[in-house]
């Protein structure tokens, strides 16, 4: 093993829905329509999947699952306890999606699940990045980027998306993989709307491929799908196609890769973002935080579910779930507005990658002038990392009519993306 090593380790441990979760509340997430899919059965299991690096003085956990999303009070509390647990500092825990929209809904926008599957996938990956923990072991890391041509396509009528994939690698002593990391843009939709049964979708039949071939265990995380669909739709067999396509992919290009050197580093800052949304029509900013103090306990009791189920059928059924998303969150008043705080992360070894982590799901414009400020060879975009709220849409581009304008619905505002682009200029040029 050339150079110094690094330390890593990595487990995968199910969170597939159990019998009596399929028996309780659990509607499936990421289509337009409140109670509109409830669960029907299981046909391939969902995973929390932890890797950990470490190079001797800093160390960084990355829990991928394969959900459409999470709601910040579940990752808080993943967060805090694998922080707590394993003795390193809370920003340092790095918590993705894959954006499977045959996943169950942890965020409650369509309906949500039961308090016991919801702690059932909290304990799994807290499990997770503990089996990673104990498995850690000296590794050599090693990168490789490679353009996928025609596997996607911009569903809001640009000409094209991000087609970087980036693949990290990190092999023993004894050169066998202990994990696989690819990070690509694509939206987790090939089953489409019509499915019911429980899914990861094409990331499912990627990371699949990716151990079966290599070994060890593979990680998929989500770039900046916001306007990136597969090119493919249909149902499992065209999901199956499509992940091993991209694994083959990924394989090849595993084949020419460059060993990465120390440090680790880990980096993060604050985003603050304005409740701008017309689609919530909320009041002024303390009026604001004095309601979403009383909308906490209402959440808590379930009674905001109930409130939202009354309107299963029309606009309001989102108004109250949105509500209920943003009462999760620090949420302050500048100059009367109302804010959202979040935040955004930076992670570098060597000079050879460099990822920027971000709270929700950037369009490609945004991405791509993003990773274009990242400084190293190779670059990751971690997209619903931290957080899952909403698309990041470019101020020039918001309510343009694109795609009818449904990222729009599913967005904090048109200032959310200019917030979120300064806030990782400041954080980039920090080094």
């Amino acid at each position: 093993m050339a150079g110094t090593p690094f330390l890593a380790g990595a487990a995968a441990l199910p969170i597939t829905p159990l019998p009596e979760h399929l028996e309780e509340r659990l509607y499936l997430g990421g289509y337009d329509g409140y109670l509109g899919r409830p669960a029907g059965g299981v046909h391939d299991d969902l995973f929390a999947r932890a890797l950990l690096l470490g190079d001797g003085e800093t160390s960084v956990a990355l829990i991928a699952l394969d959900l459409v999303g999470m709601s910040n009070r579940h990752i808080a509390r993943i967060r805090a306890s694998v922080s707590r647990r394993l003795e390193m500092p809370e920003p340092a825990v790095l918590v993705a999606c894959t954006h499977t929209h045959a996943g169950p809904d942890l965020q409650g926008l369509w309906g949500g699940v039961s308090p016991g599957y919801a702690a059932h996938v909290r304990r799994q990956a807290v499990r997770a990045a503990l089996q990673a923990a104990a498995d850690r072991r000296e590794a050599a890391l090693r990168v490789a980027t490679v353009k996928v041509k025609g596997r996607t396509v911009n569903r809001r009528g640009w000409p094209h998306t991000d087609n970087v994939m980036t693949v990290l690698q990190a092999r023993d002593s004894h050169n066998d993989a202990i994990a696989t990391l690819v990070n690509f843009a694509a939206h987790a939709t090939v089953t489409q709307e019509a499915n019911v049964d429980i899914s990861r979708d094409f990331p499912g039949a990627l990371v699949d491929s990716l151990e079966s071939a290599a070994g060890g265990v593979a990680l998929f995380v989500n770039a900046d799908e916001g306007d990136s669909n597969p090119n493919v739709s249909g149902g499992f067999a065209e999901m199956q196609a499509y992940g091993e396509d991209l694994a083959e992919t990924a394989a090849r290009a595993l084949k020419k890769t460059a060993e990465l050197e120390r440090p680790l580093s880990l980096s993060g800052r604050y985003l603050d973002l304005p409740l701008a949304n017309p689609r919530l029509r909320l009041p002024p900013g303390l009026v604001l935080q004095g309601l979403l103090t009383g909308v906490r306990g209402l959440a808590a009791l379930g009674a905001l579910r109930l409130l939202a189920g009354r309107y299963a059928r029309q606009d309001r059924a989102f108004v109250y779930a949105g509500l209920g998303l943003i009462a999760e969150h620090p949420v302050f008043v500048r100059r009367g507005k109302p804010y959202l705080r979040t935040r955004l992360s930076r992670v570098r070894i060597g000079e050879g990658l460099d990822a920027l982590a971000a709270p929700g799901e950037v369009l490609t414009r945004l991405g791509e002038e993003l990773r274009g400020r990242l400084d190293a060879p190779a670059t990751m975009f971690f997209g619903l990392t931290n957080d899952t709220l909403g698309y990041f849409i470019p101020e020039d581009e918001y309510g343009s009519g694109r795609n009818n304008g449904y990222e729009e619905t599913v967005s904090l505002g048109p200032q959310a993306a200019p917030n979120l682009e300064r806030a990782a200029v400041g954080l980039l040029g920090a080094g």
